[in-house]
């Protein structure tokens, strides 16, 4: 009785045109999901790729912080401890401005 139902079926256009439609349907929904998971997917990648950048980044402007941190306290000290210019004393401003 299945065999006949389905010869008589199988002789029918209506039943191979539907067929053909959820087909198609069952490819478009298969085509969406796939470009739904290759999107999701690059933006994957595309952040990681963006984290790592961004690491670089801060890491490279640590170093520059540090770097003028360390010149701005190495040139405090140097100002404060060390003479390398003694100040013109009150003759030698009198010197310099007769001699002009």
């Amino acid at each position: 009785m299945i065999d006949r139902l389905k010869i008589w079926i199988g002789s029918k256009p209506w039943y191979w045109q539907l067929r053909t439609k959820l087909g198609k349907l069952g490819f478009v929904f298969e085509r969406a999901a796939y470009k739904r998971s290759a999107t999701v997917a690059k933006a994957t990648a595309n952040a990681r790729i963006l984290g790592s950048f961004t690491w670089i980044g801060l890491k490279s402007l640590f170093w520059v912080a540090l770097g003028l941190a360390a010149l701005i306290v190495s040139e405090g000290y140097i100002r404060d401890n060390q003479q390398w210019l003694s100040p013109l004393s009150s003759d030698d401003k009198v010197l310099i401005c007769v001699e002009n």
